[in-house]
C-alpha cells in the first residue's frame, strides 16, 4: 500500500468502506431475524426455539418442570410459548431461564 498514489489510496479506502457498509446491511438484516424468533425472559435469559425453560405446574402440588421451546408465537397482549411435549402453552411472564430464577420467583408453594 506504501506505493500508492493519493487517489489510488482513496480508492482502495472507498472499497473498503462500501464493503463495510454491506456488511452493516447484512448484519441488521441477521438481528432483525433474530428479534423475530428469540427474546428476552423476564430473568433476562435469551431463548429461542430449542432453549429450555423452566416454570411451575398450575396443579396442586406445585412441580418445576423444564422443557425446550418448539415455538414462540407473537400476538397483540404479549408472547406465548409452545412447547413439543404435550403442547404445553404458557406465557413468557411464568417462564424461567434457569431452575434458581424459578425458586427465587417462589411459584413452588
Amino acid at each position: 500500500m506504501a506505493d500508492l498514489s493519493l487517489p489510488d489510496w482513496l480508492n482502495h479506502l472507498q472499497q473498503e468502506l462500501m464493503d463495510a457498509a454491506i456488511y452493516c446491511e447484512r448484519l441488521k438484516a441477521e438481528l432483525g431475524r433474530l428479534q423475530k424468533t428469540s427474546l428476552a425472559l423476564p430473568d433476562g435469559t435469551l431463548i429461542a426455539p430449542g432453549t429450555e425453560v423452566f416454570f411451575w405446574t398450575y396443579n396442586e402440588p406445585k412441580r418445576l418442570l423444564r422443557h425446550a421451546i418448539d415455538f414462540i408465537e407473537w400476538y397483540p397482549g404479549g408472547v406465548w410459548l409452545t412447547f413439543a411435549t404435550g403442547t404445553i402453552v404458557r406465557s413468557i411472564k411464568e417462564c424461567y431461564g434457569t431452575e434458581q430464577a424459578a425458586q427465587a420467583a417462589g411459584g413452588g408453594g
